[in-house]
């Protein structure tokens, strides 16, 4: 039954993402190097403003810091976890208003726990994504105006095996080994009236493997109450490329030109961060995340200098009552803030965004499968950047199953 809801909701999740990939765009700031990275986490973390550096939910996974695969105490020894969001952008820069809307799968995560004290997961998240259209006037001398049509699409793709392990009652470490690969595509069109129209298209195609490491302390105090304090590092890898350009007529679609060329290898940044929890009487857990980007030695093409980023949030998740028989007992609510700089600095200040989150998590038959949904805005930018607005419902599955075990029968 569980393993036939779980196909059930993949083969959903797949055929909702073929049917919104074609001509869907998203932020027009993912022009920049390879797209937007994603924050690391699940719809759960998402929907506590993106928290969990510290976090150990006893009912649930977290997949913000991997020396958290070891918390989940319920009887089920495996979770499966699924996320998929809808987002709507509303982007405002001088007089333009621009609108747009994208979809997409943005976690697939199997647990299992073999022994009490070890946690194994595989599973696969963004790791950048890039979905814009923009058209340009510009100006050339003795014609006049003239438009610049620029499209891009695509992203990085996350692939990951990881480990948890609990050395002690309170002392948990935790690795990913992560496999980035993807492609960008980006295009430009000239429209000049006097000439045959052409766009150049290249597609850049980036591979390699990556590694994370956690760390997690819990104290107890008082009954059933804890604090947890964790910590992560993400590895900065040299990305491998290769470059496919083609220059193509407009009106027969026929290529005209193409050739391969072989750039720099792009570095993604180092990540640090540091998160403390409070959990008191498994009821109400309190969080609180920093996370440190250094893109100091990062190159992710040559668009636009990128800076440090510096990103704050906070969360709170609550159940009313964990061993209540009522449904809204066992209910989650979640609520959560951040605020992050961002990486370009397309003015003389650094960009930065803020935003708010809030989730509910809905019991389904079984005891602790739930039904996950996620709600969010976002703010960045400026009035001589272009400001933009997201808005972001998500909805998610958390299934919980006994495998591995034999049935005793009298």
């Amino acid at each position: 039954m569980m393993k036939g809801i779980i196909l059930t909701f993949v083969l959903l999740l797949s055929t909702l993402a073929a049917a919104t990939a074609q001509d869907i765009y998203g932020s027009p700031y993912s022009y920049y190097g390879i797209g937007q990275l994603a924050t690391q986490g699940s719809g759960i973390n998402t929907a506590k403003g993106g928290t969990g550096i510290g976090s150990r939910p006893w009912y649930d996974l977290n997949t913000a810091n991997p020396a958290a695969y070891t918390s989940p105490i319920v009887p089920s020894n495996y979770i499966f976890l699924a996320d998929y969001a809808f987002s709507f952008h509303d982007f405002t820069y001088s007089s333009s208003h621009y609108n747009s809307v994208e979809s997409s799968i943005t976690n697939l995560t199997m647990w299992f726990k073999p022994m009490s004290n070890l946690g194994l997961v595989v599973g696969m998240s963004p790791y950048s994504k890039m979905g814009y259209n923009i058209n340009e006037v510009k100006n050339l001398a003795g014609y006049g105006n003239y438009d610049v049509l620029n499209k891009g699409t695509g992203g990085v793709n996350r692939y990951y095996v990881g480990a948890g392990y609990t050395v002690w009652k309170r002392l948990s470490f935790g690795f990913n080994a992560n496999y980035l690969f993807g492609s960008l595509q980006r295009e430009t069109k000239v429209q000049l009236d006097e000439l045959d129209e052409t766009y150049a298209r290249d597609r850049l195609s980036l591979a390699n493997f990556a590694f994370d490491f956690g760390m997690q302390y819990q104290q107890k105090f008082g009954k059933n109450s804890y604090v947890n304090a964790g910590g992560i590092w993400k590895k900065g890898t040299q990305l491998k490329t290769v470059q496919t350009n083609q220059l193509i007529n407009a009106e027969t679609s026929s290529l005209l030109i193409g050739w391969d060329s072989y750039p720099d290898d792009y570095i993604t940044p180092d990540e640090y961060g540091v998160g403390l929890e409070v959990s008191l009487f498994d009821k109400v857990a309190v969080s609180g995340d920093f996370l440190y980007k250094d893109y100091s030695k990062a190159f992710l093409g040559n668009e636009v200098t990128m800076l440090d980023t510096r990103r704050f949030s906070g969360g709170v998740d609550w159940m009313p009552n964990p061993a209540s028989q009522s449904y809204f007992g066992r209910a989650v609510v979640r609520a959560g803030f951040f605020y992050e700089t961002k990486p370009w600095k397309l003015t003389e200040q650094q960009m930065a965004g803020y935003g708010v989150t809030g989730g509910l998590s809905l019991p389904l038959s079984n005891y602790m499968s739930r039904i996950n949904l996620g709600f969010g805005w976002e703010q960045m930018g400026t009035s001589a950047t272009g400001r933009e607005s997201v808005y972001t419902v998500s909805v998610g599955l958390s299934l919980h199953d006994k495998w591995f075990q034999r049935r005793a029968y009298d």
